[in-house]
C-alpha cells in the first residue's frame, strides 16, 4: 500500500510494472547523457592539444639557430609530447570534475 496506494492485486502489479519501466528508462536516458557528454569533453581535449601543439610547433620554427644548437631535438619532441599529454589529461578529466562540481 505504501508504494502504489490502496489498490487491487492486479492495479498493484500494473502500477508497480508502469513504476518500474519509468526507472529503467530513466535510466537508459542518465546513461546517454553521461556518455554524450564524455564524448564532448574527449573531442574537447583533442582539439585543446591539437591546437596547444600547433602553438607549440610555430613558436619553435620562430626561435633562432642558437636556440636549436641549445636544445636537442629528442629533448623538444619529448617536451612536446609529454606537455600536450598532460594538458589533454587535464582538460579531460579535469574539465568533467570542474562541470559534475558545478
Amino acid at each position: 500500500d505504501f508504494v502504489v496506494g490502496p489498490l487491487s492485486g492486479d492495479a498493484k502489479k500494473i502500477e508497480t510494472r508502469r513504476i518500474m519501466v519509468t526507472l529503467i528508462c530513466m535510466s537508459f536516458g542518465i546513461q546517454l547523457v553521461h556518455y554524450l557528454r564524455v564524448v564532448i569533453f574527449c573531442l574537447a581535449a583533442e582539439r585543446i592539444v591539437a591546437r596547444t601543439r600547433l602553438w607549440a610547433f610555430s613558436a619553435i620554427f620562430k626561435q633562432d639557430l642558437a636556440f636549436f644548437e641549445a636544445q636537442t631535438t629528442g629533448d623538444l619532441t619529448s617536451r612536446l609530447v609529454n606537455d600536450a599529454q598532460m594538458v589533454q589529461l587535464g582538460v579531460g578529466s579535469g574539465g568533467v570534475e570542474v562541470v559534475l562540481g558545478l
